[in-house]
C-alpha cells in the first residue's frame, strides 16, 4: 500500500471535522441573522420613540411658556386660572405619554437584551442547530470538495 492510500481515511476524517466545523458556523449564522435583524428594528424604534418624547418635551416647554406668559402678560385676564388650569393639564397629558414612550423604550431595550443573551447562547453551542440540516450541509461540502479534488487530479 503506498503512503496516498494510508493517510486517505486519516485526511478525509479531519476533512469532515472541517466540514462539519464550517455547516456548524453556516448554520449558527442562520439562527443568529434573523435575530441582528430584529434587534436592528427595535435599536430603529428606540431613535424614532425618543424623537417622539423630544417632541413631547416641546410640548411641554410650550405649556410652560404659555403659564408663565400668562402671568407676567395677562395677570389680570378674566379668566386667567382656567387658561393657566388647562396649560397644566396640557402638561400632565405629554407627561403621561412621556411616561408611555419610556415604557415602551424599556420593553424593546429588555427584548434587546433577550436576544442578545440567545445570540449567545447560540456562539456557545448552547443552542443547537438542526441535526438534520448539519448533516445536509456536510454532506454537500464532502460531495462538492470530492469534485474540486477529482477536477484538480484531472
Amino acid at each position: 500500500m503506498d503512503t496516498i492510500t494510508k493517510n486517505a481515511p486519516i485526511v478525509l476524517t479531519e476533512k469532515v471535522k472541517e466540514f462539519k466545523i464550517i455547516a456548524r458556523n453556516a448554520l449558527r449564522m442562520e439562527l443568529i441573522n434573523p435575530i441582528l435583524a430584529g434587534i436592528n428594528q427595535l435599536e430603529n424604534e428606540i431613535k424614532k420613540v425618543e424623537g417622539y418624547i423630544k417632541t413631547e418635551e416641546k410640548n411641554i416647554a410650550i405649556a410652560e411658556y404659555r403659564i408663565e406668559r400668562l402671568n407676567r402678560l395677562d395677570a389680570n385676564h378674566p379668566n386667567l386660572e382656567n387658561l393657566k388650569k388647562n396649560q397644566g393639564k396640557t402638561i400632565e397629558r405629554h407627561q403621561e405619554y412621556i411616561k408611555d414612550l419610556n415604557k415602551e423604550i424599556e420593553r424593546h431595550i429588555k427584548t434587546i437584551g433577550e436576544e442578545r443573551m440567545a445570540i449567545a447562547l447560540i456562539e456557545t453551542g448552547e443552542t443547537l442547530v438542526s441535526a438534520e440540516r448539519l448533516e445536509e450541509m456536510v454532506n454537500k461540502l464532502i460531495n462538492q470538495y470530492a469534485k474540486n479534488t477529482i477536477v484538480a487530479t484531472s
